[in-house]
C-alpha cells in the first residue's frame, strides 16, 4: 500500500520509514556493516522516492529507560527490521511494546535462526537465503499447528556481497594463492593447502580493511564451512564476495546457495567436505588457471553478481515492505 498527501493542489507520495535495529554487541560485524548499513543505503539510493531507511543501535530498557522511551516515539509507525539476535536484549513484554509502536516488526535471521519460539516474537521474519526461507517455512508451519498460533510472515531478502570489495584482473607473474576471508574458526583448511593460502583474516573490521588491500593477488577464494553437517542454511556470503572480487571459488556442494546459483556442476565445487575432495580441487584450480574451463566458470560467477546487485536487493525488500505498510 502506498500513501500520499496532497501539496500545492498535487499528490504526492509519502515516503514510510524503515529503522533497522541491532544490538551494540553486533556494532563490528560484518552482519551489521552488510545487513543493515548496506540495506539501509540500497533503500534510499533506488527507492528513496518511496522509503526512507535508516540504522540505529538498540539500547537495553533496564539499563537506558529514557533512552528506551525515546527510541518507541522516533519508531512510531516505521517498518521496525532487527538484525539477528537484537531482540534477545529485550525483556519479553517489551517485544509486544516493540510491535505495537511499529507499522511492523521484522527479525532478519541472517545466518542464526533461533528455535520455534522465535515465530511468535515478530510480524515478519527474513530469510538470506531461498534454502533458510524453504527451512523457515517448514518449521513455522509445523510449530505453529502444535502449538496454536498464527503463523507470521516469512520472506526472502538474499544476502549480497560487501561493496567495499572491487574487482580486480588477475594476478600475472605471482604465485598461485588462495583468499579465505573470514573468521579462520569458520573454516576448515587442510593442511596440503596452507601454503597456497593468503595469510590474512577479516574477522574484524580492522582486519578485513586491511584485507582489501591483499585480496587482489587471490586467483580464487575459499569457501569451505568447519560444519560438514549444518543445522541449518547459511547464505553463500563468501561465493558473493568472491564474484564481487570476480573471481572463482571452491565451494561444497553442501552450500544450496552453491548450488542454486552456480549449478552442480560448477567447476570449482568439491565432491564432498572430505579433506581429499578439497585438495585435489584446489589442485584442479591450480591446473586450470587461465584455462577456457576456468572461464567459463568465472561466467557463472559473474552471473550471480549481477542477480545480486544492489538494484535487485533492494527491490526484493520493496516488495517485502510493500505487503507490510
Amino acid at each position: 500500500m502506498r500513501y500520499y498527501y496532497s501539496k500545492n493542489g498535487k499528490l504526492q507520495e509519502a515516503k514510510r520509514r524503515v529503522v533497522f535495529l541491532y544490538k551494540g554487541r553486533l556494532r563490528g560485524s560484518g552482519s551489521r556493516y552488510m545487513r543493515c548499513d548496506q540495506l539501509a543505503n540500497f533503500l534510499n539510493t533506488h527507492f528513496g522516492h518511496r522509503f526512507e531507511a535508516q540504522t540505529a543501535v538498540l539500547p537495553k530498557p533496564q539499563d537506558k529507560p529514557g533512552r528506551w522511551r525515546k527510541m518507541l516515539k522516533e519508531l512510531d509507525g516505521a517498518a521496525v527490521i532487527a538484525l539477528k539476535g537484537s531482540l534477545d536484549i529485550l525483556p519479553p513484554q517489551e517485544h509486544q511494546t516493540l510491535r505495537d509502536r511499529a507499522a511492523c516488526l521484522a527479525i532478519d535471521h541472517v545466518d542464526s535462526f533461533k528455535g520455534g519460539g522465535v515465530f511468535q516474537t515478530a510480524d515478519l521474519h527474513i530469510a538470506a537465503s531461498d534454502a533458510a526461507l524453504q527451512f523457515m517455512q517448514r518449521k513455522c508451519d509445523r510449530i505453529s499447528q502444535r502449538d496454536g498460533f498464527e503463523a507470521p510472515q516469512i520472506a526472502l531478502v538474499d544476502h549480497h556481497a560487501d561493496m567495499r570489495v572491487l574487482p580486480s584482473p588477475l594476478p600475472a607473474d605471482q604465485p598461485f594463492r588462495v583468499a579465505y576471508l573470514g573468521d579462520p574458526e569458520n573454516t576448515f583448511i587442510p593442511d596440503a593447502i596452507q601454503p597456497d593460502m593468503l595469510a590474512f583474516s577479516g574477522a574484524a573490521q580492522a582486519d578485513f580493511e586491511q584485507a582489501l588491500h591483499e585480496l587482489p593477488q587471490a586467483c580464487l577464494h575459499y569457501g569451505i564451512r568447519s560444519e560438514s553437517d549444518l543445522r541449518q542454511p547459511k547464505p553463500f556470503t563468501k561465493g558473493f564476495v568472491a564474484a564481487r572480487a570476480d573471481r572463482n571459488i571452491i565451494v561444497s556442494p553442501s552450500v544450496p546457495d552453491a548450488i542454486r546459483f552456480l549449478g552442480e556442476d560448477y567447476l570449482f565445487m568439491t565432491k564432498d567436505d572430505s579433506a581429499q575432495s578439497i585438495i585435489d580441487t584446489v589442485a584442479k584450480a591450480k591446473d586450470l588457471m587461465g584455462s577456457p574451463e576456468a572461464a567459463e566458470a568465472l561466467d557463472r560467477m559473474r552471473a550471480m553478481r549481477a542477480a545480486l546487485m544492489p538494484e535487485n536487493i533492494a527491490q526484493q525488500l520493496a516488495e517485502v515492505l510493500d505487503t507490510v505498510f
